[in-house]
C-alpha cells in the first residue's frame, strides 16, 4: 500500500498528476499538480535556506509515497548536500556558491535522459 502525501490525505478525492507514454503507459506522479511541481522547482533553485529545507522535505514525502522519478530523487539527495553545507558553512567562500546545484542537476538530467 502506498503513503499518501499531506496533500492527499487533506484532498482524498485529489488525483495524482499523470503523464502517458507509448512505451511504458500511464504513470501516475507523486505531485499534485504541475503547479505543485514547479512551486517545489522553484524552490529548489531559491537563495533562501527555508525554500530549499521545504522543497526538500516535499521531495521526500514524494518518495515515500512511491512512484518518484529517479531524477526527483537525486535532486532531493544533491539537494541535501547543499543544505548541510550551508548549515555547516557560516562562511559564504567555504560553502557552495549558487552555481554548482545547477551544474549539478544539470548533469544528472544529462545522464538520466541522454
Amino acid at each position: 500500500m502506498k503513503t499518501q502525501t499531506k496533500y492527499q490525505q487533506q484532498h482524498p478525492s485529489a488525483q495524482n498528476e499523470q503523464i502517458s507514454d507509448e512505451v511504458y503507459g500511464i504513470a501516475y506522479l507523486p505531485w499534485e499538480s504541475k503547479d505543485e511541481w514547479l512551486n517545489i522547482y522553484s524552490k529548489t533553485y531559491s537563495r533562501k535556506l527555508s525554500d530549499q529545507i521545504e522543497a526538500y522535505n516535499v521531495m521526500l514525502e514524494w518518495q515515500r509515497a512511491g512512484d518518484c522519478p529517479l531524477g526527483v530523487m537525486c535532486t532531493r539527495i544533491i539537494l541535501q548536500g547543499v543544505i548541510k553545507d550551508k548549515v555547516f558553512h557560516s562562511d559564504v567562500e567555504q560553502s557552495l556558491d549558487d552555481n554548482d546545484l545547477s551544474v549539478h542537476l544539470w548533469w544528472i538530467n544529462y545522464e538520466i535522459f541522454k
